[in-house]
């Protein structure tokens, strides 16, 4: 099995802090709300939902991992395959360095762009087996 690395690294930190923020703004709420309501259930339903639903988008864009194959790339959210893309359904990798080394990669038909951070793993993985005519 090929090693797997954090598609978002930093995201991935951001995410988790931002959560804890809100963990803790949540919850003494919900306690103020059970001392002195008596519809706490519905009340707590109510500021909980956005932070579950935030917690649940986040948790699949955020900690996805990517594999760089001799075949291509691929996205995994925890061990499940979601996205399988072959070197020659690419149409350019294009690296940029805004804060964050990061690789963008333009499907051919889709018109869809994905993109991961580069790390020194990822960098050597895609020295070795990505065709250099791909790199723009």
């Amino acid at each position: 099995m090929k090693k797997r690395y954090f598609k978002n690294g930093y995201r991935n930190l951001i995410f988790l802090l931002i959560s804890l923020v809100n963990l803790s703004i949540v919850i003494p709420v919900c306690i103020f709300l059970e001392l002195y309501i008596t519809e706490t259930v519905i009340i707590a339903t109510v500021f909980l939902s956005p932070f579950i639903l935030y917690f649940l988008v986040g948790f699949y864009w955020v900690f996805q991992t990517v594999s760089i194959e001799s075949f291509g790339i691929v996205f995994y959210l925890c061990k499940k395959k979601i996205i399988e893309i072959p070197w020659n359904e690419i149409q350019n990798i294009t690296i940029s360095n805004y804060k964050v080394t990061t690789y963008s990669v333009k499907m051919k038909e889709k018109n869809k762009y994905y993109s991961f951070d580069s790390t020194k793993e990822i960098e050597v993985l895609m020295e070795k087996y990505a065709p250099k005519e791909l790199f723009y």
